[in-house]
């Protein structure tokens, strides 16, 4: 599972094309618009509720809008982060640790990933790629 960490999005995404691979329920939204990095807008609908994932050593639950993410399993905004609270990030050598139940829990960048998905990551602006596994 390839999660994107996106400070500038305001949703919570995940990729249509991971929702049918893992066979999660879907409720039905009314039509809601996306607008992307070049400004234009994209018709979806749907979200899954209350989706737990496993991203390292952290546990994620929360709705997901679907969306087709082009590459991106899963896209993670501001509203996770600050679900975590403090987060010290080290961008030099690409994780962040955050203290959890008073243990410190590190979220590391898998930099294959991002040798991979490099044109993707330059053309959406990311700030973080992560690999669950």
């Amino acid at each position: 599972v390839v999660v994107l960490i996106d400070c500038d999005a305001t949703h919570n995404f995940i990729s249509t094309e991971m929702v049918d691979k893992r066979q999660l329920p879907i409720t039905k939204t009314s039509l809601y618009l996306v607008e992307v990095g070049d400004g234009h807008k994209i018709s979806c609908k749907g979200k899954c509720n209350s989706t737990h994932l496993q991203i390292q050593e952290f546990c994620v639950q929360h709705d997901l809008n679907l969306f087709e993410l082009g590459g991106v399993d899963v896209l993670l905004v501001l509203e996770w982060l600050a679900s975590l609270g403090e987060i010290k990030a080290n961008f030099g050598d690409l994780n962040m640790k955050v203290k959890v139940q008073g243990e410190t829990k590190v979220l590391k960048t898998n930099l294959e990933v991002i040798k991979a998905l490099g044109a993707l990551k330059l053309i959406q602006g990311a700030e973080f790629w992560f690999n669950t596994n």
